[in-house]
């Protein structure tokens, strides 16, 4: 077991619940967001754990698409009554709302939430037939 595994084991013995780690990269270069792409990688994880049992999101992230902040939130609660956030450092924008969407709210001394700033994308199509990327 490397290291990283013998601390999600520590945090799910302590606090008796299953962890699953959602990290997105805010280094340069490197940087993903939230993004809907990720829940189905989520239910896969999610799925191999008997139902109702307490589930704790650990979670890093800048922010990323709002929607799937709700969709994410609705997942877990679906599969749970008891949903709580761990967040050691930052979760911003959506990251925030996923937060705000669980029981409860577990923070480091670091941990940061940040405003809920929605960000939404779609594709819209310009009279000559292109396609032109539309962020809101």
């Amino acid at each position: 077991m490397n290291d990283r595994q013998q601390i999600i084991k520590e945090i799910e013995d302590l606090r008796g619940s299953r962890v699953i780690t959602y990290v997105t990269s805010d280094r340069p270069g490197i940087t993903s967001m939230i993004d809907p792409t990720d829940l189905r990688e989520i239910f896969d994880h999610i799925k191999d754990i008997p139902k109702d049992t307490k589930i704790d999101l650990y979670i890093y992230s800048r922010g990323g698409n709002s929607v799937t902040a709700w969709a994410l939130a609705n997942l877990i609660r679906e599969h749970t009554k008891d949903f709580n956030v761990l967040v050691p450092y930052r979760a911003h924008s959506c990251a925030t709302a996923i937060a705000i969407g669980s029981n409860e709210i577990i923070m480091g001394r670091m941990g940061e939430l940040g405003p809920i700033d929605p960000t939404l994308s779609a594709i819209v199509y310009n009279r000559r037939g292109k396609i032109d990327s539309v962020l809101s």
